[in-house]
């Protein structure tokens, strides 16, 4: 979990299949505490091809900013994408909210497309020179910021909450990439219909590009995490039959009385071979031959 030094009570995660993904430490970026009260941190992720993800952002009471409307915004790939806005009496106690995709309005039905993570077609070799345009999106690509600021809400609002994208960038090549490790982007499953969605009008006091607090995930596979050692090499396991008994899952155990098993049979099939190398020389297996002894005779070559 995501959680900014000297802000307690305030957790953001990215979560699949309701898991939250492990974080690894961006050694790049450790976090910002600048002047201004500005705090942020860095963490990879690791993406999978076609998951569905959420973000879950988590208020515990002790969180410091209880007193001000809180406005939490979500931008994917450098592209502002939803957001939502917390009343300062909702985080007074426990309180989680989660952003699982980008909702819009067309006339007066609300729509949602979910997050999910989508491989990139990257070849080595690629004639075409590489846009400016598709140099600055690659360069915003791999990266799902969450920004929290605090706000004052006027009131309800009636435009507004227009759809937007995430284009995808088509097969690239490893030249306009510049050296970026980069693996996946983000993309927008087919609309759902969801109930309608109270827009608010509301005032910024800290700025959208410069928000109080800022949850960065760089997200990429886990090959090209490794890769950049950002994943550390696992140790060799731990053999089954070196391990306590009591450590071991069942599924564990089965795999262990499946090799002990294997491992008698195998010692059956071998003794009972030696059984009849040994009936070939006509001595069976534990018959101790005798050992002949020598007597010698000690004969006289003297005369009487």
């Amino acid at each position: 979990m995501a959680i900014i030094d000297g802000v307690p009570g305030l957790e953001v995660q990215i979560l699949v299949d309701g898991e939250p993904l492990i974080e690894y430490d961006d050694e790049d970026e450790p976090g910002v505490h600048d002047g201004s009260g500005r705090k942020t941190i860095s963490k990879f992720v690791e993406a999978r091809s076609g998951a569905e993800f959420v973000i879950k952002c988590s208020f515990d009471a002790v969180n410091p900013y209880k007193t001000n409307d809180l406005q939490i915004a979500v931008y994917i790939d450098g592209k502002y994408m939803d957001d939502r806005v917390l009343y300062a009496r909702q985080i007074q106690a426990p309180y989680i909210s989660r952003l699982s995709g980008h909702r819009y309005r067309t006339g007066s039905q609300f729509f949602q497309r979910k997050f999910s993570f989508s491989e990139l077609s990257i070849v080595e070799n690629h004639n075409q020179k590489p846009t400016d345009d598709l140099v600055l999106k690659l360069k915003q690509t791999g990266l799902i910021s969450v920004r929290i600021c605090r706000i004052v809400v006027e009131g309800e609002r009636v435009h507004g909450f227009q759809e937007k994208s995430l284009d995808s960038v088509g097969e690239i090549s490893e030249k306009a990439l510049k050296g970026r490790a980069l693996s996946h982007a983000v993309s927008l499953k087919p609309k759902q219909s969801i109930e309608k969605v109270l827009l608010l009008k509301v005032q910024h006091i800290d700025s959208e590009h410069k928000p109080l607090l800022a949850y960065d995930f760089k997200y990429l596979s886990e090959e090209r995490l490794r890769g950049l050692c950002i994943i550390p090499r696992s140790a060799s396991p731990v053999p089954l039959e070196d391990r306590d008994v009591s450590t071991l899952s069942m599924e564990e155990l089965r795999e262990l009385a499946r090799r002990q098993q294997e491992k008698i049979a195998t010692q059956h099939i071998k003794t009972e071979i030696k059984r009849e190398r040994a009936d070939d020389d006509g001595v069976e297996i534990g018959e101790i031959r005798p050992v002949k002894r020598r007597i010698m005779e000690a004969i006289d070559l003297t005369d009487d």
